[in-house]
């Protein structure tokens, strides 16, 4: 039965094959079988434009910069966060008086 139904799809233009013969199945195991190759098909092409996607040199150099920016935000937010801690590092150790013997 797939074997047909295939034939049948290759030999017609989508929209035809739904219009004109997608009726004639209602009802009957074709349709079940029609409707699980469709599902398969779409699910098909749907993880091929996923992977063109993820694997086209625009897209890669995007995300790569984007991940650059992302670090660069980071390290300077823990150089910010390091500096204010020596200040105030700094700022209680010359508090502290002499003890005397040395």
């Amino acid at each position: 039965m797939r074997f047909v139904i295939m034939f049948l799809y290759k030999k017609a233009p989508s929209i035809t094959f739904d219009q004109q013969l997608l009726p004639l199945f209602a009802g009957s195991p074709a349709e079940g079988v029609y409707s699980a190759m469709r599902a398969h098909h779409e699910n098909v092409a749907a993880r091929r434009r996923a992977h063109e996607l993820r694997n086209d040199p625009n897209e890669i150099k995007r995300r790569k910069q984007q991940r650059a920016d992302e670090r660069q935000v980071r390290l300077a937010e823990r150089a910010e966060r390091k500096s204010e801690i020596d200040k105030a590092w700094w700022a209680r150790s010359s508090n502290k008086k002499p003890t005397g013997s040395v």
